[in-house]
């Protein structure tokens, strides 16, 4: 009995330790629009989806008042953001119920850096903060 249990410390001890690295970090950073910090709330998210080799699962991440902070794990990643800023207009709406007014909300974000995003972010140790500054034009 005593042999099982020393063969067994003895599997365990050596079946430990070898996956890869699945430290995840914390990442943050600041995203801002022509000179205007992205986000007044939940109203914004920055998407981190994994691409290639040794990226994690993707993540996002709500951006208030232009800061974000998520956790990765190291790896390459594409990076797509997207803000429904209310316009300050009213519209008739038929989900708020027949006749009710809501406000208007509209993609704030070209789709150069959300649904056709070249954005991208390496995260490892060294790495751990990506900001953004993009431009309309």
């Amino acid at each position: 009995m005593e042999r099982f249990f020393t063969g067994l410390l003895f599997l365990a001890f050596f079946s430990t330790g070898c996956g890869g690295d699945a430290r995840s970090y914390s990442v943050e950073g600041d995203i801002s629009l022509d000179g205007t910090m992205v986000g007044d709330g939940n109203d914004a998210v920055v998407r981190f989806e994994s691409v290639g080799e040794g990226g994690g699962a993707s993540a996002d991440a709500f951006i208030k008042e232009g800061k974000y902070q998520v956790k990765l794990l190291p790896g390459k990643y594409k990076v797509a953001i997207r803000w429904n800023k209310k316009t300050g207009k009213k519209t008739v709406s038929k989900i708020a119920g027949p006749g009710a007014e809501s406000e208007e909300i509209k993609e704030a974000i070209p789709k150069e850096f959300n649904s056709e995003s070249k954005l991208s972010a390496e995260v490892n140790s060294e790495k751990l903060r990506h900001d953004f500054t993009l431009k309309s034009q």
